[in-house]
Order: C-alpha cells, then sequence, then structure tokens
C-alpha cells in the first residue's frame, strides 16, 4: 500500500523511469565480481553459497554468527552433506558449474586445483591485513604448489605431546622432555611392564606412517628439507634416497620395543589415546580434541601438554594435512562476497571463534594473546605455532597429475597397509626393505621431470 500511495500522482513517463532504474540497479546487488576482496556496499544482502564436509548444528549457527558479526552483506547458505559424499557433491557441482561459492576442503586440494574447480585468491589477500598475522609455516604451505593462494586454513589439528605430570614427579623429573632421545631416557626409568606401566603410546595400526614420516624427516639434515614439498630435498632427490630417513624409521622401531605395549603394534587412534588416559602410557602425540578427552577422564594436575619433541636436526615435524580450508570456486559470480565469508570465520577474531568450538587451533600468531590459547593446556599449541622449529607439512602434495591422484599404488606408497609397517617392526623385513619397498612403489617421481624445477 506503501508503493501505491507514493507512485499515485506521477506522471506515468516518470514512472517508467523509476522502474527502468530499478532494473539496472537490482544486478549490482546480487553480483559483486571485482576480484579486490573489498566489502559489498550494496543494499540487499549478496548469496553465497557453501559446501561444508564438516557442519553440524552449532557450528553452523557459529559460522552464521561470525559472518553476521564481521558485517558483511552477505546471506549465507549452508549445504552440509555427509563426508562419504563430499567429494562426489564437489565433483557434480563445479563440473555443472552449479551456484556454488565456497567449498570446506584443504589448503592444497590437488584434484581440484588441477581440474580448475578453484580461484586463485591471491589478489584477496595481498588486501586482507588478516593474512599478515597468519603463522609462517602455514603461508609456506598455503603457497607450496605454485606460489598462489587455492585455500585459507580455518583451524589446525596440530600435535603436541601430553604427558602424565605426577609420573616424571615420581621418577624426579621437574620438566617434560624437549628431545626423542629425552622421551626414551624418561621412559626407561618411569615404566614397569609388571604393573602395566609403559612411556609411550606407540601407533603401529593405521595411520601409523605419519609418525613415520615425522622421524624420519627429523632425521634428514635440515638444510636439505623444503617444508613446502617435504618429499623432495634440496638436491632434487626423492627423501627416501636419503639415509637419514632410515635413521628416523630405525627411531620408530625402537620407540615400540623398548618403551610401548607389546600389543601397541596393532594400536590406531583411540587404543592410544585410551592408553594415556587410562594410566598405561606416560606419553602420546596428538592432537587438539584430546584435550577435551583427557578433561573427562583424568584428574586436573595428573597430566598436561608440551610442544612436540625435537628430532636428531632439530626440528620437530607433523602433519597439516588434515586441517579444513576455505576454497573458492572458479566459478563463483560473487567472490567479494565470498571473500568476506573467508574474512570472517579465518580472520584473527573469528578464527579464534571459530576455533574454540571446532576444538582446533587458530591460524594467527596473535592466537596466544587469548588466555583461551595462550595459556593452559592450549600453551603447548601457541609455542609451537610460534617456533620455526615446530614444521607442518603437506604429504600429499608430491602427486601433481589425476593419473598419480587416482593411483592407489602411490597413495599405498605414502600410507602403506598396517601389515606391512608391522613386518618391519617385528624383523620379519629390515628397516633397509620396509624404506626401499616403499622407494620402488614410488618410482614415477624419477620420471616425473617438474621435480628438477623444485630448487632452480
Amino acid at each position: 500500500m506503501r508503493m501505491k500511495a507514493k507512485v499515485r500522482g506521477i506522471g506515468l513517463t516518470v514512472l517508467m523511469l523509476f522502474i527502468v532504474a530499478s532494473v539496472l540497479v537490482a544486478p549490482t546487488a546480487c553480483n559483486t565480481n571485482s576480484g579486490g576482496g573489498g566489502s559489498s556496499n550494496t543494499e540487499r544482502p549478496v548469496d553465497v553459497i557453501f559446501l561444508q564436509r564438516l557442519g553440524y548444528p552449532e557450528r553452523d549457527a557459529l559460522v552464521q554468527e561470525l559472518v553476521k558479526e564481521s558485517g558483511a552483506n552477505v546471506n549465507l547458505e549452508l549445504i552440509n552433506v555427509p563426508i562419504e559424499q563430499f567429494d562426489n557433491k564437489v565433483k557434480t557441482m563445479c563440473q555443472a558449474q552449479e551456484e556454488l561459492d565456497l567449498i570446506e576442503g584443504t589448503v592444497l586440494p590437488m584434484e581440484w586445483i588441477l581440474n580448475g574447480y578453484l580461484e586463485q585468491t591471491d589478489a584477496f589477500c595481498d588486501n586482507w591485513d588478516g593474512f599478515d598475522t597468519i603463522t609462517p609455516s602455514l603461508v609456506t604451505l598455503t603457497k607450496a604448489y605454485d606460489g598462489h593462494v587455492y585455500g585459507v586454513l580455518m583451524g589446525l589439528y596440530q600435535k603436541i605431546l601430553f604427558y602424565r605430570i605426577d609420573w616424571l614427579e615420581e621418577a624426579g623429573y621437574s620438566a617434560p622432555p624437549k628431545t626423542w632421545v629425552e622421551l626414551i631416557e624418561m621412559s626407561k626409568n618411569i615404566q614397569d611392564p609388571t604393573k602395566n606401566r609403559y612411556g609411550y603410546s606407540f601407533r603401529g595400526g593405521n595411520g601409523s606412517a605419519q609418525y613415520i614420516n615425522n622421524l624420519g624427516y627429523g632425521s634428514v639434515p635440515a638444510d636439505l628439507l623444503d617444508p613446502g614439498m617435504i618429499q623432495i630435498t634440496k638436491d632434487d632427490k626423492h627423501i627416501l634416497d636419503n639415509p637419514g630417513f632410515v635413521k628416523g624409521v630405525e627411531l620408530y622401531k625402537q620407540l615400540y620395543h623398548e618403551i610401548s605395549p607389546p600389543d601397541s603394534i596393532t594400536w590406531g587412534y583411540p587404543e592410544m589415546v585410551e592408553a594415556f588416559y587410562s594410566g598405561v602410557t606416560c606419553f602420546l602425540i596428538q592432537d587438539t580434541e584430546v584435550i577435551a578427552t583427557c578433561s573427562e577422564y583424568m584428574e586436573d594436575g595428573t597430566w598436561e601438554t608440551a610442544p612436540l619433541p625435537y628430532s636428531e636436526n632439530g626440528n620437530a615435524y607433523y602433519v597439516s594435512g588434515d586441517s579444513a580450508a576455505m576454497n573458492m570456486t572458479s566459478h563463483s559470480k560473487v567472490k567479494d562476497a565470498a571473500f568476506e565469508v573467508i574474512k570472517a570465520i579465518c580472520g584473527p577474531e573469528g578464527n579464534i571463534k571459530y576455533c574454540k568450538e571446532a576444538s582446533t587451533f587458530p591460524i594467527h600468531t596473535t592466537a596466544s594473546e587469548d588466555p583461551f590459547f595462550g595459556t593452559g593446556r592450549y600453551k603447548a599449541y601457541a609455542d609451537s605455532a610460534n617456533d620455526p622449529h615446530q614444521i607442518a607439512y603437506l604429504p600429499f602434495l608430491l602427486l601433481q597429475t589425476i593419473e598419480e591422484i587416482n593411483d592407489a599404488s602411490v597413495k599405498d606408497a605414502e600410507y602403506p597397509e598396517p601389515g606391512f609397517t608391522q613386518s618391519m617392526i617385528l624383523g620379519e623385513i629390515t628397516v633397509e626393505e620396509f624404506v626401499s619397498t616403499k622407494r620402488y612403489i614410488q618410482s614415477w617421481f624419477d620420471s616425473a621431470e617438474w621435480i628438477t624445477e623444485r630448487h632452480k
């Protein structure tokens, strides 16, 4: 009724001009694609569609709240699909160029990049102050493929050391181990197999490869390692060709035989965590979410956290490939608005709120200024994030073509099935045979011409 009253008495010509002007203005309110990463100043909210793989009601509500608090002129639509259907959903929507602006993927999802699904967001990040406070090692990972930004991390599943304060004090130790050598020494003085008490929560089952690799990289001379492309040393050789990697695998085997429960040869994530909080082991290396688990099952004052032990080369290595990131689709028609959503969730303030809900660690060096992350048990993550010798890496970055990504033998070379690893632990094959077999499976490396270009 207001519109009729307002229009009544206006001449036909004026009315037609009003209608034409309205039609011309309307598209700018729902399509902002200048590529500069700035906020939209339109009156009408811009629709942005975000496909999530880890969404749940509480997190969805927080994401919406963060976007609203940021002041972004955005109407955010969240699409949640079961995680086992997620990859197919991404392919279907991107191939058909259905309306989709953001994907919850990883910092470098190689298959999506090679298929042209993702936008390079360098221009947006260059104009965003929040990118300047992202932890430097994470920036290295972000740009590790070809120097471009394809995704911004939402949080880290960074590993740290969990340890029993009470057991260390009983043995006369006032601080946790700083190196693997110290961890082994302490464990030997603490453990008592007759009481089912051991030093270390070993992982010999599913997921063991990341622990093997972490120790392997730590036994290679640090000046040869390129964290952005961890499997290629700076002399353009495969990491498995370096004799130091063999020493790291030998250390992994030593952990089992000298300071770990016998049945841990088959342990995966649940078993190694339960062994720690139930009082079987003194040391555990795991992710942020274990803090909540230990808080539930263990008494205050009996346990604490610390940065990862340093290896022989003076560094500590951990896989960062499981961390979620926000990727922008290349066919999005509202890229400015989509990046406003990335800034809301991944910016310094919003990211702290998000990570508290998601049980991950923030991506910014400023996270330690927040008492939740800068003190108590999360402080170990803050200390690690600001320590250049605590190095995150991506395990799958070496897979460069669609054929290699889909090649099961290549994946098995990075994560061999547990039986192969267990044969090495038990001495059925030697450590050298174990490493050389992994290298043989990855023989395609030698014919990849792009590798020699990495360090030129």
